[in-house]
């Protein structure tokens, strides 16, 4: 009874880490039993719906899907247990990968847009027991998609349709990605320049040593080669056209992007230059970054969209303001260091905090260079930034989540490990270490077979772990495991697979709990079971067990069989009465009516009737015992028949003593003890008492 009140224990807490580790997911994460009644309505399921578990918990008719949605109705939880092909229409993407569906949809009041994942529940015999659903609210990132993918086409849609013919440029000076204009410049397609030709083809002889000479430096140290010049170009057939060229690496790359202005007619350069002035302006004001120029003194001269819209202050405002107004008071002493890094370098870049027009900071990634004038003197600094603020909150909760979910697994008493691709450990919780006796330096790096594994289990463990990196799906199985003293303990783990998105394996993850104790008490369990069932069986008393509600046999031992006549395998799964073994039902009535009242009925006389239809006097034992939560009635018949006759006989044999002494005709009287206990009619009439009670008790003197 010990041992099972410590697995009783053992399976609460399990349930209570399994109900906190829920709680703390991140994600918000509910649960549905068969009929739809939440079972489970986590922490952030609260915080996005506003609605506490427990005026949620063991309620069905879809309430669930009314914070969502506003309605009671079938949502992808439901597709979890359900299949419907019409429903698949409520969402915008939807995919299921085994049992597991994900799908896309715009929910709640603010119609925020909801990624979702939902698969059904099993227990440990695979049988379905409801669906699991969990929600991220995706809204910023469908958002910062969408800019993303705003900003790629409008520089794409920059590079081939800008007036400008216009190059991207290999390290070698291979021509890799052309626009239409450079086509018509240079009067060749694509398919014979793109990945084909060198940018040197097209300079002219006079030109080609200086430009090779910007192209070498620019390689080096990008500020000491010059941006813009000209130069002079040869097309297909020849022709020499005077190019202005802008030029600059690709940032983080060795590539070049490279602009030629052709300037052979003045009126057309200035044409040309003024609507490429225009489309430039177009997209210094429309770009999602901060555009921005300012001098030497930190005034600015200009600014873009983005950059007011992002500090809340008008094109006026910025125009009378300094870099200075809008950082904190803190970095202000910065802003000089910061112009002079420019000025010395010719270009900075790092991250600067900004206080906007409402007195909310927010952090900026910036980019800028040192613009000179004709003579080469410095007059203003371009640059560029971009608000990176909601990037960084994002990344300090995802410490915080990761160092949460890491505080969770130290504290957990399961057990927790890693084991790299090569099936070195890399990691082992707080609790693991502690029952195996190790630090988590004395782990790191080893062999998990070698060192933790007994011998005879090594190559099953080794099969198991290969699954999981082909399946990769959770892996459930047993395994010993051999702490620092050599003890053994079995242990009960869930892994999974983790890869890099390349698909290569990264790690293995396992999730343990040690159930030595749990198995032990089971085996202890099936040990008194064996045990009993052997006193049972070989009991020389008749002894049945009997549902109490039906009268259906369960077990019967070999004694019963040989009293009924009736063999264990035909007594089994009928009831008394179909087998009619009580001679007066009632007396069944009775014993049921004690025994479930948790009366005991002890050796109580009755008669039961055998196969062959003999009835048989028995005493009758009966005691209330539980299986699986149900009333039986253990059943104890002792076989008196003989003894009844016998006794029968005596009764008999005694009456027709009694009836040969009353009628003899010799008086005769019984002596015990110096007094007359008995005598017949014949010694009253001798005697002449008056009846036999004269003579009774008398002694022989008395007479």
């Amino acid at each position: 009874m010990k041992q099972k009140t410590s697995s009783d224990r053992a399976a609460s807490a399990t349930k209570t880490i399994l109900s906190q580790t829920l709680d703390f997911l991140p994600d918000a994460t509910f649960a549905v039993d068969l009929k739809g009644k939440v079972i489970v309505w986590n922490r952030a399921i609260e915080d996005m719906t506003g609605i506490v578990s427990k005026d949620m918990i063991g309620r069905g008719d879809y309430a669930y899907s009314v914070p969502f949605y506003g309605e009671r109705r079938p949502i992808l939880i439901d597709l979890a247990l359900n299949p419907h092909p019409e429903m698949d229409r409520e969402y915008t993407y939807i995919r299921r990968d085994g049992d597991t569906l994900y799908a896309e949809a715009v929910g709640l009041p603010s119609r925020r847009n909801l990624w979702i994942k939902a698969r059904p529940i099993y227990d440990r015999r695979k049988r379905l027991i409801g669906a699991i659903e969990s929600i991220r609210d995706i809204t910023d990132m469908k958002t910062l998609e969408e800019n993303l993918q705003k900003t790629m086409n409008t520089y794409q849609a920059t590079f081939e349709n800008t007036s400008c013919a216009m190059v991207i440029l290999e390290d070698d000076g291979v021509i890799s990605l052309m626009n239409s204009e450079f086509a018509r410049l240079s009067g060749f397609s694509r398919e014979e320049v793109e990945g084909v030709m060198r940018w040197h083809t097209f300079v002219a002889e006079e030109d080609l040593a200086r430009m090779k000479r910007f192209h070498d430096v620019r390689g080096k140290d990008p500020s000491a080669a010059p941006r813009r010049y000209e130069f002079r170009f040869k097309d297909r057939r020849g022709i020499i056209k005077d190019i202005f060229l802008t030029i600059d690496l690709i940032r983080g790359t060795r590539k070049r992007i490279a602009s030629l202005l052709d300037v052979t007619e003045w009126k057309n350069a200035e044409r040309a230059l003024r609507k490429s002035e225009e489309k430039y302006h177009d997209i210094f004001e429309n770009v999602s970054d901060f555009l921005y120029i300012h001098d030497l003194k930190g005034n600015y001269i200009e600014t873009n969209l983005a950059s007011r819209k992002g500090t809340g202050y008008t094109n006026a405002d910025l125009a009378n303001m300094n870099l200075r107004d809008i950082v904190p008071d803190r970095y202000r002493n910065q802003v000089g260091q910061y112009i002079e890094r420019v000025v010395t370098h010719g270009h900075d870049e790092g991250v600067m905090t900004i206080l906007t027009r409402n007195g909310e900071e927010r952090i900026l990634e910036y980019r800028n260079s040192l613009i000179c004038d004709q003579a080469g003197t410095p007059w203003a600094v371009r640059g560029s930034a971009r608000d990176i603020t909601t990037r960084l909150r994002a990344e300090k909760e995802l410490r915080k989540e990761r160092d949460l979910i890491t505080s969770i697994i130290q504290v957990s008493p399961a057990f927790y490990d890693a084991i790299d691709a090569q099936g070195r450990v890399i990691f082992m919780n707080q609790a693991m270490l502690n029952v195996l006796g190790y630090t988590l330096q004395e782990v790191v790096g080893k062999d998990y077979l070698e060192a933790f594994i007994p011998e005879d289990e090594r190559l099953p463990l080794k099969k198991s772990l290969e699954s999981m990196a082909l399946s990769k799906e959770p892996v459930v199985h047993e395994n010993r495991v051999v702490a620092k003293d050599g003890r053994s303990l079995l242990v009960q783990w869930q892994g999974k697979a983790v890869f890099r998105d390349t698909g290569q394996l990264e790690f293995i993850f396992g999730i343990g709990i040690d159930v030595s104790a749990h198995r032990h008490a089971q085996e202890l369990v099936l040990s008194t079971e064996k045990k009993f069932e052997s006193v049972f069986h070989s009991s020389p008393v008749p002894t049945a067990i009997t549902d109490i509600e039906s009268g259906r046999v369960i077990d019967a031992n070999k004694a019963f069989e040989q009293l009924i006549g009736c063999s264990r395998d035909d007594a089994i799964g009928r009831t008394t009465h179909e087998m009619d073994i009580w001679n007066n039902p009632a007396d069944r009535e009775k014993v049921i009516a004690r025994v479930a009242a948790g009366i005991s009925v002890d050796n109580e006389e009755m008669i039961l009737r055998t196969r062959t239809g003999e009835t048989r006097d028995i005493l009758f034992s009966g005691r209330l015992i539980d299986i699986e939560g149900k009333p039986h009635i253990l059943s104890h018949a002792q076989d008196i028949t003989q003894r009844k006759r016998m006794e029968e006989a005596l009764r008999e044999s005694e009456e027709k003593f009694r009836l040969l002494f009353e009628r003899s005709g010799d008086a005769t009287l019984i002596l015990d003890e110096g007094r007359y206990t008995d005598c017949n009619e014949a010694a009253v009439r001798l005697t002449g008492a008056s009846d036999k009670n004269e003579l009774l008790n008398a002694r022989p003197a008395e007479i």
